[in-house]
């Protein structure tokens, strides 16, 4: 399997959406939202090596509006260890 190239997955969810929703449709939607047009076309083009990350808060909002949950929107997975394996 190839590498993904983007970090997050929201070109991929707009892909899964109905024909008549296109990705002009999806950035005014998210505009009521607060997600400003072209930081939405900016967020959806963040590189799999880039140091930026989405907010939570950002996140979130991209979830709901997917109907998916926050981890779906990653292409990548977040090395965190489980409490059980960390240092006190």
């Amino acid at each position: 399997m190839a590498k993904p190239e983007f970090k997050y997955r929201i070109e991929e969810l707009i892909q899964s959406l109905p024909k008549s929703k296109s990705t002009d449709w999806v950035a005014e939607q998210l505009e009521k939202e607060g997600i400003k047009r072209r930081t939405f076309f900016h967020h959806k083009a963040i590189k799999i090596d880039a140091d930026e990350d989405l907010s939570a808060a950002t996140l979130l909002i991209y979830a709901r509006f997917f109907g998916v949950t926050v981890d779906d929107l990653f292409n990548y997975n977040v090395p965190v260890k489980p409490a059980s394996e960390r240092k006190a």
